[in-house]
């Protein structure tokens, strides 16, 4: 079954949401795993007496049976979904709670200083609190510790909470944060938008929707929505607030993480009525195909249907198109609907040939990549890029950043323990393809965060240009992030002899210096794909890359601390 987590610390609102949350997705239920233990317990089954031996023993409870209890009640309920609350309470409880359910998201109700002090008072003063006062700050850092693995994963969504915070606020922002992104492809009649929808949506695994078939679904439901598109005039359409509605109903019953729409968007009044409810779409396509190729084609589709109406058909490619224009040229990306030079067997073209359509369709793909901030860092410890990859992930655990570890992915892959993989170690770069290809197609839209990727501190192939070139064939990088640590602190982090510790800061130095040279860092131009960190001064470019104080990074927690910071503050501000 699929889950939902909330997590935060005791008497934060995570009941009061959760509740609201189950109530607004399809076949799903609320279960504090707390509470239902208790009720076992209460109950005296068969696994409540197991329990209470284990307690009665001063036994920890598993987290299995927890687990097992959940998926008890969901089976009796015939619910397929669950907003799952107290579980997991802590690292050693993730495993169990993945091997039961399909965790979806993960919500964390993240209070700032005067919040967490305000809801420790709350707690105290609740007629049954769910810890004492002693145990709230440990039971806080625990779930902190769980927040981070699922924001390390890509899979948490962070609910800032102020003092004053209403629940009916903290649930607007779930449900704007929450919302698909869109992949809207538009353009004039007979240019091919089904057909590449519908190829998009088979190769993407999201849903590809017209207005016909969103507003067919909401008129066969009862409601106000129904009975005020049943009274159109022209049911085929209707106002578009009412077609906005229905996508909003649309999208509510259905768990897709995108959505391409086919022609849904047509001029700039549609677009601003779109933008206003779900943000601006994550791409708006218009085909393009020449006037005179897409009458041959709607003569074809028309075929023995009937006559032909040629004055027509160019009255609608004509009202189509100024509608279209009135949209502002930078927000559409225009792609060449014909798959190739429409001169050439523009005969395929018209009788929508497979190799053409594929050709569009890749040319639509490429706009749908995955995105990327790279790591260059000093490879002497593996241990060094894991610890800031999670901690990028966590601080900017607004943006959805999914962490890659290069090594352990190869590992992995491998079969091989991690440990045999010594820093430096050479992988083949079709090794590395297959593993990033891997690593992306969890999620093919989403942000990454690679480290351990960049084998720097040898010679021979693959060089970091041989790496950087096949990152960039893969997906859109939208930094290459050179950490710039001294040789003090390499040598102390580090897992190699000496000799090669000091080889591994050389190179790493020569390569920072090579980056530096070859693109102005983002702090001289914040167009630029490569960040420096530490930022030098501002409008100033020193003679060397800068280097994080010895003294701000006696361990790899505050080394990844610093990183983290930094980069937030220069990359996703």
């Amino acid at each position: 079954p699929a889950a939902t987590l909330v997590l935060g610390p005791p008497a934060s609102g995570r009941s009061t949401f959760s509740k609201s949350w189950a109530s607004r997705t399809p076949s799903s239920i609320h279960i504090d795993a707390a509470e239902l233990l208790d009720k076992e317990l209460d109950r005296k089954t068969v696994l409540g007496l197991q329990m209470e031996e284990m307690l009665v023993k001063g036994q920890v409870v598993p987290a299995r049976f927890m687990v097992a209890a959940v998926r008890r009640v969901l089976f009796a309920t015939g619910a397929a979904h669950v907003v799952l609350e107290s579980l997991p309470a802590s690292l050693d409880q993730i495993h169990p709670v993945e091997a039961g359910f399909n965790v979806e998201r993960a919500f964390s109700f993240d209070p700032d200083g005067r919040g967490l002090a305000k809801c420790k008072e709350r707690n105290a003063r609740a007629k049954n609190p769910k810890v004492t006062d002693a145990e709230f700050d440990v039971a806080a850092q625990r779930v902190a510790a769980v927040a981070a693995h699922y924001a390390t994963i890509g899979r948490l969504l962070s609910v800032p909470l102020q003092e004053n915070s209403s629940q009916a606020d903290v649930v607007e922002m779930v449900a704007s944060s929450t919302r698909p992104s869109f992949f809207a492809v538009c353009g004039a009649p007979c240019t091919g938008k089904t057909v590449q929808c519908d190829l998009l949506s088979k190769k993407l695994g999201f849903p590809a929707i017209t207005t016909q078939i969103v507003v067919q679904e909401a008129m066969s439901k009862a409601g106000k929505l129904a009975d005020d598109l049943q009274a159109c005039p022209d049911k085929s359409s209707p106002p578009y607030n009412l077609v906005l509605d229905a996508l909003q109903a649309f999208i509510s019953a259905r768990s897709a993480a995108a959505f391409v729409l086919d022609d849904m968007i047509v001029d700039s009044q549609q677009l601003l009525m779109f933008d206003d409810i779900f943000g601006p779409p994550m791409q708006l396509v218009r085909l393009h195909v020449p006037d005179e190729l897409l009458e041959p084609r709607a003569s074809a589709r028309a075929g023995d249907a009937g006559e032909f109406d040629s004055e027509s058909f160019e009255a609608q490619v004509k009202d189509k198109i100024a509608k279209l224009d009135t949209v502002d040229k930078t927000r559409w990306t225009v792609v060449d609907g014909c798959g190739g030079t429409p001169a050439e067997d523009s005969d395929e073209f018209v009788q929508l040939h497979p190799r053409r359509m594929e050709a569009v369709v890749q040319s639509l793909m490429k706009l749908l990549r995955p995105k990327v901030h790279a790591f260059l860092l000093p490879m002497v410890n593996y241990e060094i890029g894991r610890a800031i990859g999670r901690e990028v992930c966590n601080v900017g655990r607004g943006s959805k950043l999914i962490m890659v570890d290069g090594v352990a992915r190869v590992a992995e892959r491998s079969g091989k323990g991690q440990s045999q993989f010594s820093p430096g170690s050479k992988v083949h770069l079709a090794t590395w393809e297959t593993v990033l290809k891997e690593a992306f197609s969890s999620n093919p839209l989403g942000s990454y965060v690679i480290v351990n990727y960049f084998a720097h501190e040898h010679t021979g192939f693959p060089t970091v240009r041989d790496q950087r070139d096949l990152l960039e064939s893969l997906a859109t990088v939208e930094s290459f992030v050179t950490v710039g640590v001294s040789k003090e602190q390499i040598t102390k982090h580090s897992k190699l002899p000496h000799a090669e510790t000091m080889q591994a800061a050389a190179a790493h130095a020569v390569t920072r210096q090579m980056l530096r040279l070859e693109c102005q860092p983002y702090e001289m131009n914040p167009q630029s794909s490569v960040l420096m960190l530490p930022p030098p001064p501002k409008n100033e470019e020193p003679l060397e890359p800068p280097t994080y104080a010895d003294k701000d990074c006696n361990s790899v927690a505050s080394l990844a601390a610093l990183v983290a910071k930094d980069f937030v503050a220069h990359r996703l501000k």
